[in-house]
């Protein structure tokens, strides 16, 4: 509402409220504000117009309506006139540079206040607002920040492109005005960056500019999530210049016919993700005259990669490949990636598992195979092509659909098993294909376990057994002997094969499904690399590694050269000193294995947030998910991102019910874990994958035929 009773008309009050309304206003709209009666009145604001209008203080439109040439910005810096009072939810503020006559009072209400955590506003203080300027007649603010002595108060956004003067847009959409920024090198702005810029307490509201501060970080200018994520955790996107040389060289190593057997005529099927970055396993499934014959195919990367060498220390150090969303750092050097890759049509070193089945997928044991081979006729198939080719009248997939159904039910697998590190990205929905594949490979690694078992070669176990805290046993121990199951030592439950015999003992009771949750609960520790074997619990088997993937695991390179240890072929086998660290080798691998998870959940975290930043400052709608002393937990569930807060660090109006379960709005609401909310994102920080929550507000949803909201629980 205006200042003054009433607004009367002068040509200094019509500049005010031209320059003040966010549209076009037309000649009719001015005389309607000024409640002009009398046609005296009409024709000296009439006359006025055209004056401003020669003198460039507006312009017309298309449709014949004003638009002032310097309008107030929507975002001006205003001090506090009036603080709240107990008659008033209101607090009223002076806009910096307007002048004393400015004829509007500018408002900022009590909630807007509350929706930042701990911010009080007395009379004097200088804050930041977004002019509401819809209804000219009452300007109602809202709270962008307050300034302090010694921090800047910034806001984020990037330069628009299309500007000639390259003016600063900011991200928040209630702000339509674009801003000159001084401080800032505008030859070498990029449009695509954002960018921090500092409000000025000065700052003009006719010709308003910012102060640049910083660019901030964005994927499509600055390094990648990959890159940002994997330097957080030490790990350098390419191996060292030393294996890069070291890699052109080997890659002319030619492997010798005679100690390999010809494979080169099989019709191997690679099936891998359509943006796969490395193939280093193919399938054959074909019928034989009494059941099935299999055989899986893996890159020999030992023939490449020597014990000693320089890409040896490269491939330990780096111990894994890793996967993101728009990138891949590779554990080899990329070209010898490539140059080891099982492509289509191209002659490629192999080590080979061969079995046969009857035909209830039983395999016949004393025709297990595994060797050196050569392969050259492998053909390469996404997972979705691949599965609609097995699912079609194609005679020559026909057998994969057949023995892929037994095989898949066989293999007790949980889905992260089941799911290669490089389908993680895959967006192809191809059950069947993928769980066929991934059998397969589990099959194989199983076998080459037994194989270098048998031989008493030494090699890295992938163990899934309990874990060694005495106490922790001997409780199990004694609840399992409560349930009616034999125990014979406490520690014998770190053995996945004992295990494995409780939990078929339960199914024999009809209650494995009990027994097992319990056991993964209470027991089970993350399955990990050893050099002593104690089964794998969740494949109830007795053996296993890991050896299919070896141009993404540095564990597979070791069972692989192991395999080479077996047959005699010791130039690719194990070296001593990989036998004598054999035991620090497991240890490191399970050290870079456990970074490639936190690396795997950071870059989730990073990317999501990377879309957030987009929408600073705007509400979006939340779920409370967790309620506790410790930390309030907020969900942001079409990002996937979680936040936690202090209990204090919520809005005034929010408080913790003495009970810690659930959280008290305004003294009535009770908002507990899965109550839906409302809040404002606000300095989005990409680089830090970190972002605050402001206006935290409950949603209640209408009840059917109701205008009003349901009452919420009192407490």
């Amino acid at each position: 509402m205006p200042k003054f009773e009433t607004l009367e008309y002068s040509r200094k009050r019509l500049e005010q409220v031209i320059a003040l309304n966010a549209q076009p206003v037309s000649v009719a709209g001015l005389i309607n504000v000024f409640g002009l009666k009398s046609e005296q009145e009409e024709a000296q604001l009439r006359l006025d117009v055209q004056t401003l209008l020669a003198e460039g203080f507006a312009f017309k439109d298309k449709k014949d309506m004003l638009i002032p040439t310097r309008p107030i910005s929507d975002l001006v810096v205003a001090r506090v006139s009036e603080s709240l009072t107990s008659k008033s939810n209101k607090i009223f503020l002076d806009i910096e540079g307007v002048g004393a006559d400015f004829p509007f009072n500018v408002t900022l209400s009590q909630k807007q206040v509350k929706r930042f955590p701990g911010m009080s506003l007395r009379k004097g203080d200088t804050v930041a607002v977004v002019l509401d300027r819809s209804n000219v007649t009452e300007l109602k603010a809202r709270l962008h920040g307050k300034f302090h002595h010694n921090k800047k108060l910034t806001i984020a956004g990037k330069f628009n492109k299309h500007s000639e003067g390259k003016l600063f847009r900011p991200y928040d959409n209630g702000i339509t005005t674009h801003f000159s920024v001084h401080g800032a090198d505008l030859e070498n702005i990029n449009p695509k960056a954002a960018y921090n810029a500092a409000i000025p307490r000065d700052m003009d509201p006719y010709n308003p500019s910012l102060q640049m501060i910083e660019q901030k970080w964005d994927p499509e200018t600055g390094a990648s999530i990959a890159l940002v994520v994997a330097d957080k955790y030490g790990i350098e996107k390419y191996p060292a210049r030393e294996a890069y040389i070291e890699a052109k060289a080997t890659l002319r190593r030619e492997p010798p016919f005679r100690e390999r057997r010809d494979l080169r005529h099989e019709k191997i099927s690679v099936v891998d993700p359509k943006n796969a970055a490395d193939h280093d396993d193919g399938i054959l499934v074909e019928r034989t005259h009494d059941g099935y014959r299999t055989l899986v195919v893996i890159a020999d990367v030992p023939f490449y990669v020597r014990p000693g060498t320089e890409l040896d220390k490269a491939a330990r150090d780096r111990g894994f490949s890793h996967y993101f969303r728009d990138e891949t750092i590779h554990m080899l050097p990329h070209t010898l990636t490539m140059g080891v890759s099982l492509l289509q049509g191209q002659l490629r070193p192999v080590i080979y598992v061969e079995k046969f089945w009857d035909e209830h997928g039983r395999e016949i044991t004393n025709m297990r195979d595994i060797g050196l081979g050569l392969i050259e006729s492998q053909m390469q198939f996404s997972y979705g092509a691949f599965e609609d080719l097995v699912f079609s009248d194609n005679p020559l997939f026909a057998d994969y659909k057949d023995f892929g159904e037994i095989l898949t039910e066989r293999v007790r697998a949980t889905q992260e098993m089941l799911i290669h590190e490089d389908q993680k990205n895959d967006k192809e929905y191809a059950p069947f294909s993928q769980g066929l594949v991934a059998a397969m490979m589990i099959d194989a690694n199983v076998a080459i376990a037994e194989f270098l078992s048998s031989n008493d070669i030494p090699f890295l176990n992938r163990i899934h057994g309990g874990m060694s805290d005495q106490l922790i046993l001997e409780e199990a121990a004694d609840q399992l002997e409560e349930w009616g199951y034999t125990v014979p030592e406490a520690r014998l439950l770190t053995d996945a094969s004992e295990l494995n015999r409780i939990a078929k003992e339960a199914e024999t009771r009809q209650e494995r499904e009990k027994i097992e949750a319990y056991i993964r609960a209470n027991l089970l520790q993350r399955a990990h690399y050893g050099t002593v074997n104690t089964g794998h619990f969740c494949l109830q088997v007795d053996n296993y590694t890991h050896a299919t993937s070896p141009i993404r695991r540095y564990t597979d390179v070791i069972a692989l050269r192991a395999v080479h240890t077996a047959m005699q072929n010791y130039e690719c086998g194990l070296s001593e000193d990989d036998i004598a660290t054999l035991n620090d080798t497991a240890t490191k691998m399970n050290y870079l294995q456990d970074i490639g998870r936190h690396l795997d959940n950071d870059a989730l975290r990073y990317y999501a947030v990377r879309d957030l930043h987009r929408l600073e400052g705007h509400s979006l709608r939340a779920e409370l998910s967790a309620v506790s002393a410790y930390g309030i937990q907020i969900l942001l569930p079409e990002k996937g991102l979680h936040k936690t807060l202090k209990p204090n660090e919520f809005p005034e109006g929010w408080k913790l019910h003495n009970s810690n379960k659930y959280l008290i709005f305004n003294d009535k609401a009770q908002v507990g874990p899965g109550s839906r909310l409302r809040v404002k994102i606000t300095n989005v920080r990409p680089t830090e994958a970190e972002f605050d929550i402001h206006n935290i507000e409950p949603v209640v949803p209408k009840m059917p035929g109701r205008v009003n909201a349901p009452k919420l629980q009192n407490v």
